[in-house]
């Protein structure tokens, strides 16, 4: 695999623990067993999913992301973001 593929999954794991350790995103709960957890997001090779909660939560995960594209390079690609509301 050449080392700028591992670079950009290396990265996008940096921005991932970045929202998953963000107090002030709270993502959706879902029941396991007896407990709730909460799920913020999901990554497939280059697709990344957040689930979140509140307008607040959308800010602050889009602030991380446009932080992490300053530094990385990175960027979002608008022409293929979606959103649904439940």
């Amino acid at each position: 695999m050449p080392n700028i593929i591992v670079a950009i999954f290396v990265a996008a794991e940096v921005m991932a623990l970045r929202i998953r350790s963000s107090t002030f995103i709270h993502g959706i709960k879902i029941k396991s067993d007896d407990e709730h957890i909460a799920l913020t997001i999901s990554q497939l090779a280059d697709d990344t999913t957040l689930y979140l909660d509140s307008v607040n939560d959308i800010e602050h995960a889009f602030e991380i992301i446009e932080y992490f594209g300053r530094f990385s390079g990175l960027k979002l690609n608008t022409c293929r973001n979606n959103l649904r509301v439940c």
